[in-house]
């Protein structure tokens, strides 16, 4: 058994066992029509195709993977540093995990004055073989009480595929926000 298979063998293994609630409601089962021939000059660099025998055998994967996305977000979070670095939701995906996160600075010392800057940012961790994540827009903005920010991001998540030779694509937005408490 290849190193390859061995490893495609233990992410469906996982797989089986994520539990979790649907990204968004309404979105329909991944079809045999979903997956897009590329080239293998359209593979990032980072993320390394994961093989199939057939497309029906891809498409069952996805399927299993895509019905069990956890999304959690963390509404009102209490920050607590002057400057700081939080994260605001999650997204979990077979064994990857997206995260939004927001740095800030206050005026203030001990999370009081105003805000003086916001920096919001993306991260996928984990056990990521074949995805990739894409962050099409971003952004954070302080709240009427301005105490407050709300911050939310939507991008891209990609499944790279080898099905008999021929590389594949699969992809499916993702959606995240939440709102953080910086200034008590």
């Amino acid at each position: 058994m290849t190193m390859i298979k061995k490893i495609t063998s233990l992410v469906l293994l996982l797989t089986f066992f994520c539990t979790g609630t649907a990204l968004a409601s309404g979105q329909d089962s991944v079809t045999t029509d979903d997956l897009k021939v590329i080239s293998k000059k359209e593979i990032p660099s980072n993320v390394t195709p994961v093989s199939f025998k057939s497309d029906e055998e891809a498409v069952a994967y996805l399927n299993q993977v895509f019905n069990n996305i956890n999304v959690q977000t963390n509404f009102d979070i209490l920050t607590r540093a002057t400057n700081g670095n939080t994260t605001v939701a999650t997204t979990k995906v077979s064994t990857g995990t997206i995260s939004l996160k927001l740095r800030y600075t206050t005026s203030g010392n001990g999370n009081t004055g105003t805000i003086t800057s916001l920096d919001p940012y993306t991260t996928f961790t984990g056990f990521t073989l074949g995805f990739g994540w894409t962050e099409n827009s971003i952004g954070a903005t302080i709240t009427s009480s301005r105490k407050d920010v709300y911050v939310y991001t939507d991008g891209t998540i990609d499944y790279y595929l080898l099905i008999d030779g021929l590389l594949k694509l699969y992809s499916r937005p993702i959606s995240m926000s939440g709102t953080v408490s910086v200034i008590r």
